[in-house]
């Protein structure tokens, strides 16, 4: 096998790409998915998703240890860490945990696999007759906490996303915001 000294493709017109639109799941649709649950372990690994804005092996890591002056340590993508502040949903199945927040089923030492977390509540989502999954949990977790601060820099740093652009495609914003902001206040008949 020979190596070429040029990339054939270089002078190739790169595809367009179209910009992700975040995803969260509906308010009401969380609320009844948490109702119908009668698995603490997915109902853990919700919370942790919609209440702390967790990946899947973030809550599949996540231990008794981690939750300390009313924040969560969270070691992210890349190995960075971060400090999440819990919600008191989230610091119930901190305070439960033994010492992972969702234990292997098999009741061996050690976390859960991530992708077995997303799976879990997946199927659950799907069974409550959604299309959701454990990832639009996280959507709802960025969309309302830009919603309620406004600021993308948190948002994007709880989120632990090294570019507010990523931030950008978990964020739902609604119409309102810029609309009102390009509307005068005064000086209007």
């Amino acid at each position: 096998m020979r190596l070429l000294d040029e990339d054939p493709s270089a002078g190739l017109p790169r595809p367009r790409v179209l910009p992700g639109r975040p995803r969260p799941i509906a308010t009401d649709d969380l609320f009844a998915a948490f109702a119908q649950c009668d698995d603490q372990r997915v109902t853990a690994a919700m919370t942790l998703a919609a209440y702390a804005g967790l990946r899947a092996a973030e809550v599949a890591g996540a231990q008794r240890k981690d939750l300390r002056d009313g924040s969560i340590t969270v070691r992210g993508k890349g190995g960075r860490v971060r400090l999440v502040p819990a919600h008191p949903l989230v610091v119930g199945w901190f305070h439960a945990a033994d010492p992972y927040v969702v234990p292997r089923r098999d009741g061996r030492p050690g976390p859960c696999a991530p992708w077995l977390v997303s799976q879990v509540v997946n199927r659950h989502l799907h069974g409550c007759g959604l299309d959701d999954t454990l990832h639009t949990l996280r959507h709802w977790f960025a969309t309302h906490l830009y919603r309620g601060t406004l600021d993308v820099r948190l948002t994007q740093d709880l989120l632990g996303h090294s570019s507010p652009t990523t931030t950008a495609l978990y964020a739902d914003w609604t119409h309102d915001g810029p609309t009102v902001a390009l509307l005068p206040t005064t000086g209007v008949a």
